[in-house]
This record gives C-alpha cells, structure tokens and sequence, in this order.
C-alpha cells in the first residue's frame, strides 16, 4: 500500500512521463539509445517505440524512506527481459508535491503541476487540487488500477498502481480525468502499441475506451487505441441505450418474455450497444448468453451452440460450487431421456451429463427437429429455473440466423411464458439485407401471439453536431476549436462511427492528427489532411489498411477472408501445415494492427467489414479456386480427426468453390462423397436444413451418367435428400432404381410427407401398394370376420413373455421396412379409415412371431392389446400393452415410446387404479416429445387433462393443466389439433380399440337414459341404461373394483328406482356413496349423494334427502365445483322451504335439479 504522503499516482507518473519524453536524452544513461528507432531530439513532441510499464515497489517503506531522505531520483528504470522497447519506471516523486502535502483537507501542487494540470482543465484554488478528499483518506481506500479493456475498475495487492478511489463520485470523477491524462502521455510515446506484462502479470493498456462496434464480442469487446480517450462507452446512443435497458427493465418486472432488436448498417455500432446492455447485465448477477450468426454457416446451429456450449464450459470450470452442481442436477433429470442429440449440437455437455440413446437410424426429418426443438427449450427452461435473474440470449447478425436455428429460437420463445420469470432475447441485424418476408420476422409475428413483443432500435449515423461534439470529448478542446476537423471528418465518414473511428487512427498513425506538448493540446494540419486521398468508403479504407501489411500478413487475410468473420484457430494450424504457408505469425502481425483478434480458440476479424474487405480483394475468378484448394487441404484432416467444424468447413468451400473449380468426374465425385459425410453429421446434429443443403449441391457435383456408373453414391444422396426435406415432388430415386428394395426409403419418406401434408387417403393409398409388394396382405374384412381374425392371431401367441422379450432379433430387410410400413398406415388408417386398423395390428404381431421383433413390435402389441381387451378379454389386454412397454425398454424403441405409453395406458386404467394413471401419461407426453412425435405428446397431455377430471382431482388443478395443455399445443402450432383428436376418438369409439373415454360416455349416458326414462316412460332409454350398466359390470369384474365398482352400483341404484323397487335402490345409493368414498373419487361422491338425495327428496324422505343434499354440496366444494355447490345449495333453500310451508305436505313436490 502506498503512502498517504502522496495525492494519486496517476498525477506523478503522468508528469513524470512528460519529462522523460521533454528529455529523451536522458534515457542514454540506461543504454538504451542505440536500441531507439529514430530518437528524436529531447524537445520534439513524440518519441516512438517506446512501451512503459509502470510498477509500484512491493516495499512501500521503500517508498516512504525515499520520501524521507527528500531523494531527487525521479527514475529507477530497468530494461524488461527480451524487449528493448520497454522501460520499467518506479515512480519516486515526492518532488512532485509540495511540503505540506500531508494537509488534512486537501493537497497542495507545486508551481509545475499547478501549470500542468491547468492545461487539462482541472479546477484548482490556489494550487491546490479539491477533490474531496484527504491524503490520509487515499490512503485508507483499497488501491485499484483500471484495467482499459474491461472498463472496470480491478483491486489488487501490491501490483500496478494507477491511482486510489474515495467513496466520492466527483472525487472518482477528477481521478479519472487524471488516469486519462497518463493514458495520454503514455501513447505519445507508445505508438498506440499494446504493453505486454508487466513482471507483477498485468498489462498497463494505455488507449482509449472509445467503444465503437467492430462485430466481436471475444475477451468483452475489443477497444481501438487512438491516443485519445472516453469513458462514456454509449457516446452519442444514450437515448438507444436507454430504449434496451427499458425493455429489459420491463421484462424483468413484469416476468414476461421480450424481443429487443437493435437495426442498423454496418458499423453504425449495434453490437457495441448490445455488448454494453450485457455488460451491465452480467455485473448485476444476470445471465447474458450470446451468439453470433455467420453468412457462411460452417457448423450446424453455429450461433446457439456458442451461447449455450460457453455456458457449459462454466458449468464446467465451476461444479464444484453450490450453484453450479445445482444446475448440472437439474439438467441431468431434464434431460435424462435424451442426450445423444442434444450433445451433438452442445458438445461439452458431455462433460456434464451421461449420453443416452445413438442416433436414430432413417428418422423423418419433422420428428427431429420437433425432438431438438423440445430439447433446447429442456435444456433453456432448466437453466433458467436455476437463476434468479431474467435469461438473456443475444444473437448478433440475425439476417443471417438460418432456419433451424429461428425454428428452435420460436419455441423457447413460445415456452417462455412458463417460465417462473422473463425471457430476454436481444438480436442485431443489418437492416438493408433483411427483407420483410426474412423467417425471422415470420417468427416474431407467430410468438406476438403468444404475448411476446418485439422492439426495434434503429441506429443512424452521427449526424455533423454529434461528430463535433464527440470529437470535442474525444479531444479536449471546446466545440468551436474542432469544428473545422469535424466538417472534414463527417464529409467523409458520413457519420458512421466505424469509419469515424477508423479515419481519426489513420490520421493519428500519419502525424495528421497529433498531440502536442508544446501547444498542450491535439492539434492537426487541414491542408495535408485536404490534400490527402482519403477513402469515402470504410471497405475502401479497410483495403487500404491491408495493402499496407506485408504481403504474407495479406495473404493471411485472404485465406482468413474465404471461412468468415471467424475461424477455429486448430483450422488455421491445419491450413498452415497442409498448404506450406505461414499463417499464424503474419495474422500477428494483423492483429497488432487491430485487424483481427484471436483468443484461445478462435480468429476473429475486428469487424465483418474488414472480411469484407479482404475478400473483395481476391480476384473474383480466382475465387473459387481458393475456396476449392482450402476445403481439399482439409477434409482429409477432418476426416482422419473425426472434426466436425472442420469437415462442415472442408465441404462448405468445395462447395462454394462451384463446378468452375472442377476439372474431371473423379473430382466431382469426391466432392459428392464428402458431402454425404457432411450432410450425415448434420442429420445426427439434428440440422436438417444444412444436411439438405450439403446434399443437394453434392447432387449437383454427381456426373452426367451417374445413375449408371455411380449408382451407389447417387442412390445414398438422393435418399437422404428426400429424407431431409420430406419433399413428395422428388422422385428421382423411384424412377432411376434398379430394384424395389432401392425404393423403399424414399417411398416411405414420401409416403410420410403425404401425411404431414393432409393427404391421408394419399399416404394409405401408397403404403398398402407397397406392402402388398413386400409380401403383406392387407386384406378387407367383416366387422366378425375381423373379430375372428384377432381370435386366431390370439391363439398364437403361446409364448411367456420372458420367452417373447428374449425373443430372435428380426434381420429380413424387407420384413423390417414392412413393420416401418404398418406402423405409419396403423396411424393414418385411424384417421380414415378406421376398420382397416385392426388389420396393421394383426399383420405387425404376426409378423413378429414370424420373423423376430422390430424397433416397430412394441406399436403393434400395445395396438393388439387395445383390440383384445375390447373383445371384453381385459386382463389378456392388459398383458399384452404391459408387454408393449417392456419391449420398448428392451429393444430401446424411443421413437416410439410415446406412442406405446399412450395405447397402453388406456387398457392399464382398466385395471389399475385410475389415479396412477396420469403419471404413465405425464412420461409419454415427456417421452413423446423427447421423440419428436408431437401428435402422441398431445395425445398423452389430453388423455391426463381428462383424467385428472375424471379422477377426481381438484378442479382448480385440472383447470390449469388444461390451460396449459392448450397452450402447449398451441406453442406446437397444432391448431388443427381439436378437429383431430374429436375425429381420432370419434372413429376409436366406433371401432375397435378399447379406451377409457368409452367408460365415461357409457357411464354418463347410462345415468341421462335412466333420468330420461323415468320422465318419459319410453322404454328405449331403459334399454340403453341397462346396456351401459352392463358395460360397466364387465369393466368392474374383469378390470379394476376400484375404478368401475361405484359407477356400476350408482347406475343399478338408478335402474332400481326406475323400476320401483325402492328398497334396493336405497341400499344401492348407500353403497354407491360408500364405494366412491374408499376408492377417492370425491366427484363421483358427490354425484352419487346429490342422485340419493333426489332419490329421497322425491320418496318423501325428507331429512335423509337434506341429509344427502348436504353431503353433495360439500363433496362440490372440496371438488373444487364451486359454481355446481352454489347452485345446488340455492336450489335445495328453494325447494325445502316451499315444502315447509303447505301443511306439512312434502310429497307432492319433485326436484328439477
């Protein structure tokens, strides 16, 4: 800790500073005179290649003994090891301040500092510097030194010493104006060079903070030294700032989700803005994810990757603590079902979770991007519960963003909504080259809908007072004295802060623009500044930049150039050893002059219009043959090394190449061959889109005979083309194979795309052709010829289960691509045409026990269960559906499972109590979704909305699972889903499969038939009564007492009455009640006391009739049926005390409830 002896550091190294540079004749005493470059003499304004780094004695007596002894040593000054452009100084300067410094309200200067500090427009009383603040004060703070590319003011212990804080603002305020007076100096002498460590390990970064946007948001964002400097880094955008705050402001109060997107040119600053907004975010606690979007998508879902892949690092770099272990548990549990695709796409989630599953083999392209959509959001969800503070994603150069991603970014957005908090999305994008019909803003009209709403910042350029004012900040020197320079730099400029950035560098690298210690201030030359070319176009200015570089720096470039605005620097090293070139030392070379910028992994241009630049400077017919020669030195790397990026690369340039980069059949069909491994990959990372793109272009490399001479290949490319797209109109697979066989995958992905088009008939229509052609007969049958068919295919399965779960594998090819077959018309054939579906259930069980078990056995046993179970053989069904569910497990049928947990789950509350049944139908939706298989996770959501009805649950619970059913399916866009799910269960009802609905249809109906009856007479609704009544005694007796028994008895106590036999309907009502009541079903309890009170009520029981009444409208209550016990309540006031007022006489009243 340093003395109190002394007001700030900062004001003696910067005084110091200016000496050495008025008396650069001095330095001849360390040695260094013959290693200086052009020293100029002692008097002249600049001294180059000179980098100071600044250190305080780990010994502060050291300090205080010098201050003692009145030592006149201004320097002790060593050359840093391996740098004789760097000069360490150990800042002695109790010369600097007078005697009395050691006053207890202020500090005093002597006459030199006095003149000094006026320059800089500090404002002193009688050479003294009022800051607030005692030396005795300065000495109790921590000292700091300000770390310029952060921004941020960092404590440290015995290390570089800047200057210390006081509690006062205006004291923090004058400190800084002092810091940026020794950032001054230092780069009069520095070049603008950056300092490498000093030997305490911290690099005194001497520049400005002036934070203008160059696209990259690596180690926070990059700062342009220019010798001049603010600290206000929204300069000129306070207003735009302020716009993003307030909509984060707004989402974090409200707990609802937004969209802010910043809109503008390019370098108009929307990056730093957003960079800024997350600054502040991350320093208050939040979570500021972030990404960016490439024009040249290398890697599937690039920009989410990064954000979430970076988040992962974290958690991996901190399990050890609280919070961190905390999400990894969350996370483990969310995603327990499927990890294999998700890590995929996130790879260090793999340090984190245990990978599941393996991809699945020919899986339709809908079903996987609706599965990683549901995972991502899995994965979004869990680590937003985690934190208490809104979620921030920012996404930079949206007009890029591809489709998968923007489909993925649509339902976090949708589900957000959910989450117990906001959901902030922040995006840039480039308004001239984002038209209105960009998917993104189809997006964000689907999610306004879903109550999130959209802001748009738009940022313009700086208009000629925002230029003069910033260049009077910038300066120091009042608006009036720069104005001159402003007009000159804003007609060419323009006012983009790019350019504006870019031309004050140039102008001070030039000497056009320089700080002079003689007129104490920046001054500059117009007519050499006129005189000069300068650029009026920042691309233009950029190119000028390159050309200056050596020619291997620029050539660095150019290659650079062809990847992007960024590239893994393992690439980089690849390139460098394939090609023979020099890369990585001359990108040094342009990254010293802010051009590029590394970081541990990867090479970022400072702005995309430097890659811009860089490119435009490759002739245009010379491109395609660089991309073609960059993708070939890599793709055997990427290959050998199993790289993703860097395969995703290798193809992307071959491709970009083009057929002009091809000279022979054999060229073009590598490059065919290569693009199936990428388009692969892509399909495992679940990124149809780009599979569909890699394939294609390899299409277009495939020679002109290649059906017939590489029939393989072509077959491969045009399969996995059509899986990708589920394109119906493609069929060049179908025409141009050689056998069946070669057909099929196609004709089922075509098949498949007439479903999820609303061609139904279509789909059945083509499915039955082609198992017809692969051996099955579909035949059509009488409704009891059906019957018998099922008996028989009964009859064959003699096998124990243990026997049938260890049963042979199925390995015909043809056998298997039927049951693929069957299980897709089995789904459609509902839709349509209902009395083939039992068929597909037959055929798939007979084909297993025929041929072996297929991933598709489980579907067709859980559909054969229904159909047994609905022949009133139960317990049989029940059997087979527990079956179905084990060979899912066995035979790890993921795909499927929702489905098999749906089917079965309906027999299995026939037997089980009803209660358990809405955790199976929770998993399935889950499993569903975990698939990708939308329509049976919707099925499983309306299947448990229902049951929690009719188990009873509270209906305040129902009502908000319902809720949030409708919503789900709704953020599904399954709008059509209602008119479905009524036509599905429409057609199932008059079917074949047995289903819990019916228990209820027959139950309700059974009651309103009994109820109708005893006002009518007819004995047509005493005939439906007694056939609904006889379902339920077989559903009781064969299945489960606990679900069916008080329905059974609540409809026999209604018959009895119906039938006068009063007596036994007493009894039976009592029993009704009794059995409800053990089997906690409060609904039907209530039901069941309100039906016996009528029953009473109308007999002429009157207080065992109140008694029930009373009964009934507390069970409502507890029910949650509030509306039901008010109205009955009133209804019971009503009619009791109408009867309680004509003698005594109660009989002749009836109850219309």
């Amino acid at each position: 800790m340093l003395s109190p002896d002394y007001l700030s550091t900062s004001l003696q190294i910067a005084l110091l500073l200016s000496e050495q540079i008025c008396k650069a004749e001095e330095l001849s005493k360390f040695g260094l005179v013959d290693k200086l470059h052009s020293l100029p003499p002692g008097n002249s304004d600049w001294v180059d290649y000179v980098r100071v780094i600044l250190v305080t004695n780990d010994d502060a007596s050291a300090i205080d003994d010098c201050a003692a002894h009145g030592s006149d040593a201004q320097t002790n000054a060593v050359c840093q090891e391996n740098d004789p452009y760097s000069l360490e100084i150990q800042p002695f300067c109790s010369n600097l301040i007078s005697d009395d410094s050691t006053s207890a309200t202020a500090c005093d200067l002597n006459d030199e500092m006095q003149s000094f500090l006026d320059v800089f427009g500090f404002d002193t009383v009688g050479g003294t510097l009022h800051d607030g603040i005692s030396p005795a004060a300065h000495a109790s703070q921590d000292l700091c030194y300000f770390d310029v590319i952060s921004s941020e003011i960092i404590p440290v212990e015995n290390d570089i010493t800047i200057l210390g804080l006081s509690d006062s603002n205006r004291s923090k305020e004058r400190l800084q104006r002092v810091h940026n007076l020794g950032l001054v100096f230092y780069e009069m002498f520095s070049g603008g060079k950056r300092l490498p460590c000093s030997k305490a390990g911290s690099p005194l970064q001497i520049g400005t903070a002036l934070h203008i946007d160059d696209g990259n948001d690596e180690d926070r964002e990059k700062e342009i030294f220019s010798g001049m400097n603010t600290n206000n880094p929204v300069f000129g955008r306070e207003q735009e700032y302020a716009s993003l705050e307030c909509a984060y402001n707004r989402c974090a109060a409200s707990g609802s989700s937004e969209i802010a997107l910043v809109s503008g040119e390019s370098g108009i600053g929307k990056s730093s803005l957003a960079s800024r907004l997350g600054r502040s975010i991350t320093a208050n606690g939040g979570l500021f994810l972030s990404g960016k979007f490439q024009k040249h998508k290398s890697k599937p879902f690039s920009a989410l990757a990064t954000a979430f892949d970076e988040y992962c690092q974290m958690l991996v770099r901190e399990r050890d603590s609280d919070w961190a272990s905390a999400v990894i548990s969350q996370l483990q549990m969310a995603l327990c079902y499927d990890t294999y695709h998700l890590i995929e796409v996130i790879p260090t989630l793999s340090r984190i979770l245990v990978c599941t599953n393996t991809a699945t083999p020919n899986e339709n392209s809908v079903n996987a991007q609706n599965r990683l959509n549901y995972l991502m959001c899995e994965f979004v969800e869990t680590i937003y519960s985690c934190t208490a503070f809104v979620l921030t994603l920012f996404l930079d150069d949206v007009q890029w963003a591809d489709d998968a991603s923007i489909s993925v970014l649509s339902q976090v957005l949708k589900r957000s909504r959910s989450f117990v908090g906001g959901f902030f999305f922040l995006g840039c994008y480039r308004d001239d080259e984002m038209q209105n019909d960009h998917p993104f803003w189809h997006m964000t009209d689907i999610v306004r809908s879903f109550g999130v709403t959209t802001e748009i910042v738009k940022l313009n350029c700086m208009d000629k007072e925002m230029v003069n004012q910033m260049l009077s900040e910038l300066l120091c020197l009042s608006p009036r004295l720069v104005r001159s320079l402003s007009e000159l730099v804003f007609q060419k400029t323009k006012g983009n802060p790019l350019f504006f950035s870019q031309l004050l560098l140039s102008l001070d690298r030039d000497g056009l623009l320089h700080l002079s210690l003689s007129r104490r201030r920046w001054v500059w030359d117009e007519e050499r500044i006129l005189a000069r070319r300068l650029p009026d176009d920042v691309a233009i200015f950029f190119t000028h930049s390159i050309q200056k570089l050596p020619e291997d720096a620029q050539s660095a470039l150019f290659i650079l150039s062809c990847f992007g605005s960024s590239i893994e620097c393992r690439i980089v090293e690849e390139l460098e050893k394939n090609l023979g070139l020099h890369l990585i030392g001359p990108l040094k070379i342009a990254e010293e002059e802010c051009l590029v910028n590394k970081t541990d992994k990867m090479f970022h241009f400072c702005h995309d219009r430097v890659q811009e630049s860089a490119y435009s400077m490759i002739k245009m017919d010379e491109r395609h043959f660089h991309h073609a020669k960059y993708g070939h030195a890599l793709v055997g790397s990427a290959l050998k090394d199993r790289n993703d990026s860097m395969l995703f690369a290798a193809v992307s340039q071959m491709i970009l190449g083009g057929h002009s980069a091809v000279s022979n059949d054999e060229q073009r069909l590598t490059i065919a061959q290569y693009s199936v491994a990428a388009g692969k990959r892509s399909i495992d990372m679940s990124d149809f889109s780009s599979a569909f793109s890699f394939l294609t272009n390899g299409i277009s490399f495939l020679p002109h005979n290649h059906w017939n001479d590489n029939y393989e290949l072509s077959l491969e490319l045009f399969e996995l083309a059509a899986r990708c797209s589920l394109a119906t109109g493609n069929m060049d697979v179908i025409n141009h194979a050689k056998c069946f066989e070669d057909k099929l995958n196609t004709s089922f992905t075509v098949m498949t795309a007439f479903a999820y088009s609303s061609k139904v008939a279509k789909s059945i229509e083509m499915g039955l052709m082609i198992v017809l052609k692969l051996g099955v007969d579909i035949p059509n049958l009488s409704h009891e010829e059906t019957i018998k068919r099922i008996r028989s295919t009964q009859k064959m399965l003699t096998m124990s289960d243990t026997d049938l779960l260890n049963y042979t594998l199925m390995s015909d090819s043809r056998k298997l691509m039927a049951m693929k077959f069957l299980t897709k018309l089995q789904n459609a054939t509902q839709q349509v045409r209902p009395a083939l579906q039992p068929i597909m259930a037959i055929k798939m069980v007979e084909l297993t026990i025929a041929s072996g078990l297929s991933p598709s056995s489980p579907t067709g046993f859980a559909c054969f269960g229904g159909l047994v179970a609905n022949l009133n053989d139960i317990r049989e069904g029940y059997r087979l559906v527990k079956l179905a569910k084990a060979l899912v497990n066995k035979l790890e049928s993921n795909e499927v499972a929702g489905e098999v947990i749906w089917l079965s789950t309906e027999i299995i509350s026939f037997v089980e109590p009803l209660q358990t049944s809405n955790e199976l139908r929770v998993q399935g939706a889950t499993m569903a979704m975990a698939a990708g298989d939308i329509h049976c996770a919707c099925f499983n959501r309306m299947s448990s909305t229902m049951s929690l009805l009719w188990t009873g649950s509270n209906l305040s619970h129902a009502k908000e699972t319902c809720s949030a059913t409708v919503r789900f399916m709704e953020e599904q866009d399954r709008d059509d889903m209602k008119a479905y799910a009524e036509k599905f269960f429409a057609n199932r009802l008059i079917t074949w499969f047995l289903m819990s609905n019916q228990v209820f249809q027959s139950y309700i109906s059974g009651l309103v038939s009994f109820r109708l009856y005893r006002e009518t007479r007819d004995p047509l609704w005493a005939e439906k009564g007694a056939n609904a009544k006889a379902k339920l005694q077989v559903w009781a007796t064969q299945g489960s007492l606990w679900n069916f028994e008080h329905r059974y008895l609540l409809l026999q106590a209604e018959e009895f009455y119906c039938h006068n036999s009063l007596n036994n309907a007493a009894v039976t009502y009592d029993k009704a009640v009794s059995s409800a009541r053990a089997h906690k079903f409060i609904n039907d309890e209530a039901l069941a006391h309100e039906l016996a009170g009528k029953f009473y009520f109308e007999t002429g029981n009157m207080q065992i009739s109140l008694e029930h009444f009373t009964l009934a409208h507390e069970k409502y209550q507890q029910w949650g049926a509030y509306a039901k016990a008010d109205m009955l309540f009133a209804r019971i006031q009503e009619k009791f005390s109408s009867a309680l007022h004509i003698n005594g006489q109660l009989t002749n009243l009836s109850f219309n409830g």
